[in-house]
Formats: structure tokens, sequence, C-alpha cells
């Protein structure tokens, strides 16, 4: 592995979408640190074998389709799994913050914290969950039909998102959308009594914990990722709406913690700053937010204890949010 973050979501969904559709059982393993083998049809058994810059990728092909299987590999590592810049390997993660064609800039690496350091304005408390308490479950076939309906309506609203510059982000979030064991998780629990809600959530809650649980603090940042299509795939079940709310109040704007999604379509003339309360730098939510230049407060679980239309101020250098009339 060549590129600066290894094997991390986007070139992961990059090795399922080279792989699909072919007649082959591919099996990947991390032949440095011994983790795997992991599915090549699963985007977070991939990341999860946490393959760095430096460390070797052991592939296994069969079945009628394995010669293609392995050309296609060669030809992605000959590219850095899609972190290749101008498709140029020399060029790709060697410089953070780079831009590169068709994805500016550089979304993986960290980029310079927005001008603003002190932002003012009432607090907006927003809770992204939708509201499923008056879910009426049925027949466990038709949960199933409701939960492929609802990933299809995702899958949907994550295309129409990757039409702008972001769309490498979007397009590995849809692969973990697609992912394998994300499929058979929900299908079992579904099959064993579970409406589409719980077994939602139940599965993504154990492919975010697979996240949350890795030593390397990047790919951590990860159960983010699957943890907004935990919360897109039961507003879809539900019937609300995917979007973000763009009419929020004006002001700085308190959430759990900030997925891609909702920084790429909240509206920066409204919102003043966002402050979660937790998360970290290298989450995929953060980098958009600053490339959109969001003054950003994150990981900071005593926003708590504000509320609703209260006078804060958040100093972003400082990291600190206070009361306006608190000294």
């Amino acid at each position: 592995m060549t590129n600066v973050h290894g094997l991390h979501a986007r070139p992961a969904a990059a090795v399922v979408s080279a792989l699909s559709g072919l007649d082959a059982r591919v099996v990947i393993s991390n032949a440095t640190s011994g983790a795997g083998p992991a599915d090549a049809r699963s985007v977070s058994s991939l990341a999860a074998l946490q393959l760095h810059q430096g460390q070797v990728m052991h592939v296994e092909a069969s079945g009628a389709a394995a010669p293609q299987a392995r050309q296609a590999l060669d030809e992605l590592a000959a590219r850095q799994f899609g972190d290749a810049t101008n498709g140029n390997p020399s060029e790709a993660g060697n410089t953070p913050g780079r831009a590169s064609e068709g994805e500016r800039p550089q979304q993986d690496a960290s980029p310079a914290p927005v001008a603003t350091a002190v932002v003012e304005g009432p607090v907006h408390i927003i809770d992204p969950d939708p509201d499923v308490a008056g879910y009426r479950a049925g027949s466990a076939a038709i949960e199933q039909a409701r939960f492929d309906q609802a990933r299809h309506h995702v899958a949907g609203y994550l295309d129409d998102q990757a039409s702008g510059p972001f769309a490498a982000l979007f397009n590995a979030q849809k692969a973990l959308l697609n992912d394998a064991s994300l499929r058979t998780g929900v299908s079992s629990a579904i099959d064993k009594g579970a409406s589409s809600i719980e077994a939602v959530s139940a599965t993504m809650a154990g492919l975010s914990a697979s996240f949350d649980k890795l030593s390397d603090p990047y790919l951590r940042e990860r159960g983010q990722d699957v943890r907004s299509l935990d919360r897109l795939l039961r507003s879809a079940i539900v019937g609300a709406s995917l979007r973000w709310p763009r009419e929020a109040p004006a002001g700085v704007w308190v959430l759990p913690e900030l997925d891609a999604l909702s920084a790429a379509t909240a509206d920066t003339a409204r919102c003043r700053a966002i402050i979660t309360l937790r998360g970290g730098d290298t989450g995929h939510g953060a980098i958009i937010a600053r490339q959109r230049g969001i003054a950003l407060l994150l990981g900071y679980p005593d926003a708590a204890r504000f509320t609703e239309g209260q006078e804060i101020r958040v100093d972003t250098i400082a990291r600190r949010a206070r009361p306006v009339n608190e000294s």
C-alpha cells in the first residue's frame, strides 16, 4: 500500500466496485499484521483490515473470473486505489490538501481551519434522528420489501449528492449501503422477527462498532458514515425527508455529530457555526464543512448544557463556547 491513508473507505469502495459482477470469490488479508481474510465485497470488512501505507495486501481469488479479478486489483493498485491525483500515483497523497481533478481539494487530508475564530449567535439544537415511535411492522416479507425500497431510495439520494465536488465521498457511502454484511445482517434479523427499523438499527450499530474499535483514529471516524446511513435508512422506511433541514433557524447549530451529507447540504447563509458533542477533525463531515467555510467546534460535550435560542460565543481557536453574558 503506497497511498497515505491506506485502504480506507474510498479505496475499499473502489475495490468492491471493481470486483462487482465478476464470477469470482475474492478475499483480502493484511499480510503485515495478519488481519483477515476479509470478503472483498464488504467495504466495512476491508476497512477493518487497517491496511496502512507500507503494509502488504494479500489477495486470494478463485472462480471462473479470478484472472479478471486479479487484473482489476492490479490496475487499482497502480492508481493507488483511486487516491492517485490525475491518474498519476506519484502525485497522490504525498501533499496533504493537494487538489485533484474531480475532487477538490483532496478530501481525506485535513484542511486548514477556516479563518473565522469567534462566532456569536443563538443556539439551534438539531436532532437528526427520524421519529419512528409510531412505526407499525408488517410480515417478514413486507419488512424486507420496505428495507429494499428504502435502500433503493437512499441510493438515489446519494447519487444526487455525488454529482458535486464531494462525489467520491458519497460514492464510498453508497458502497457501504451495498455492503454484503449490511444486506445479509438486516435480512437475517427480519427473518428472525425483527421489524425493518429494528433490523437496520441493530445491524448498523454492529457495523459502526466495528469501526469505533479500530486502533487507527482516521478509520474510527468512518463509523460516523455508518451511523449516517442508519439515519437515512430509517428515515426512508418511515417516509421522512432525507434532506438536511435547510429551513433551520440561523445561528449556531448543535448536533450529536456531523456527517458528510449534513455538512454538504447545510445552508451556509444560516449556519454561523456547528458544534458537535462527539467526533473529530478527520470525519468526512468535518472535512466537507471546513472546505465550505463553516466554523466548527467538534467533540465538545459541554454543548449539551446549551438551550434552544440561548445566545453563545464560539471560539474555534481556543476550542470553547460560552453564553455571551458569561465572563
